[in-house]
């Protein structure tokens, strides 16, 4: 999923857990998470990384960034500092 088109829509530090892995659709570096909690999906894209060790689905993390709207419509955060909880 592209973050073409994101526009801002403000901070946040949401605790997800992961759904899965998206697709790579390039060949530059990125990995991007669905997560989901009680409040629902949100996508994270991690450019420049191919894996994240511990994000697994099913693992709950907090992430910290800016949260925008992705070119699919769903809430999607580039690049978020993340923290793996138990």
């Amino acid at each position: 999923m592209a973050a073409i088109g994101m526009r801002a829509a403000g901070r946040a530090h949401p605790v997800a857990r992961g759904n899965g892995i998206l697709p790579r659709r390039s060949y530059s570096p990125l990995a991007g998470r669905l997560l989901h909690d009680s409040t629902g999906d949100l996508t994270a894209l991690f450019y420049g990384r191919t894996h994240i060790t511990g994000l697994e689905p099913g693992r709950r993390i907090r992430l910290h960034g800016v949260v925008g709207i992705g070119g699919d419509g769903r809430p999607t955060m580039v690049n978020p500092r993340y923290e793996l909880l138990r």
